[in-house]
């Protein structure tokens, strides 16, 4: 059984509040130092904002800056930019438009390089739009990762993203979805055992979270199934030879170390969706694969699998270790 396809996991949506900034009326008539093309620059971004063109408000409201930086609105829009662009970034996570995405947020990152907000979902979402599909479609892994490592080391520190509360944010789990998204990277190139380390470390941070260990068992699943290939490629006479070569006794401890990984990562997943399944059969096929390496691995003991996994369920959490950080409400 393969179980390498990623479950599709819904992307967290970031809902951010409408802006609803009041813009100064539009100019009438020049005040001192207020020229007329002053005017008609402010004129044009008011136009455009007041149409809720705000891609086009934008450039606007830079040009303006760019000719006038001390005018008479030039204040203001320095205020008005960022928050429309967290609108706009907010839009493009919601879209899946990776593009937008990160022109947006470069754009946000060139003001304050360490915006957890920014980062996080930079991060996050790129992973959901490339990392997550089926088949997955990496085009940005290298921002991704960037992104992601920027996350980790802010949140790490003891950052919070900007607008969140402390007591909505939950520092394990933010940097449990970030180890997440790194364990995909591997994942696209094959590293299993990376990807598997980084999924634990997630399921370290987080564990009431089934994703973590639902991946780590994945990844560990795809490094049996090599171990597995390697030890049959290996000559009758030397496989089944006692005692064995030191080379071929190293294939076998691989087969398996990653065996009882698996079943680790996996009796903790069937402990923690016991009772809440949004897996479907998924969960069934695990539990399918986990009873057939526990025969492998310990055929005497027919029992304890069920052990195992009841014995998880009663030290498992009963509520999540957090959530990831919601959207930053309007600056």
């Amino acid at each position: 059984m393969d179980l390498r396809q990623p479950l599709a996991l819904t992307l967290v949506a970031v809902t951010l509040l409408v802006l609803g900034v009041a813009a100064p009326a539009g100019a009438q008539g020049a005040g001192t130092g207020f020229t007329p093309q002053e005017a008609q620059a402010y004129k044009d971004w008011y136009d455009a904002n007041g149409a809720s063109d705000f891609p086009k408000a934008i450039v606007l409201a830079r040009e303006y800056l760019k000719t006038y930086p001390a005018g008479r609105y030039a204040d203001y829009l320095r205020s008005w930019i960022p928050q429309v662009r967290t609108r706009l970034f907010g839009q493009a996570v919601q879209g899946r438009d990776a593009d937008a995405m990160l022109r947006l947020g470069r754009e946000g990152l060139a003001d304050n390089p360490d915006d957890l907000f920014y980062l996080y979902w930079l991060a996050v979402g790129l992973r959901t739009i490339e990392l997550q599909t089926t088949p997955p479609r990496a085009a940005h892994e290298t921002e991704i990762v960037e992104f992601t490592r920027r996350a980790i080391a802010l949140v790490e520190a003891g950052k919070v993203p900007p607008g969140v509360e402390p007591a909505r944010w939950s520092q394990k789990a933010a940097v449990g979805e970030l180890y997440e998204t790194l364990a995909l990277v591997e994942e696209g190139h094959e590293r299993w055992e990376a990807a598997a380390e980084y999924a634990e470390k997630a399921a370290a941070l987080d564990p009431a979270s089934p994703t973590h260990v639902f991946d780590c068992g994945r990844q560990h699943q795809a490094s049996y199934l090599q171990a597995v290939r390697d030890l049959q490629a290996v000559p009758d006479a030397d496989r089944l030879a006692t005692p064995a070569k030191p080379e071929v006794q190293g294939v076998v401890d691989r087969v398996n170390r990653q065996a009882d990984a698996v079943i680790d990562c996996w009796t903790r997943f069937v402990a923690l969706t016991a009772t809440d399944n949004p897996y479907g059969e998924t969960r069934a096929s695990v539990e399918k694969a986990l009873g057939e390496l526990y025969r492998y691995r310990h055929p005497d003991d027919p029992d304890g699998l069920r052990k195992l996994i009841d014995a998880r369920r009663g030290a498992a959490p009963t509520t999540p270790a957090g959530a990831p950080p919601p959207s930053r409400s309007t600056p």
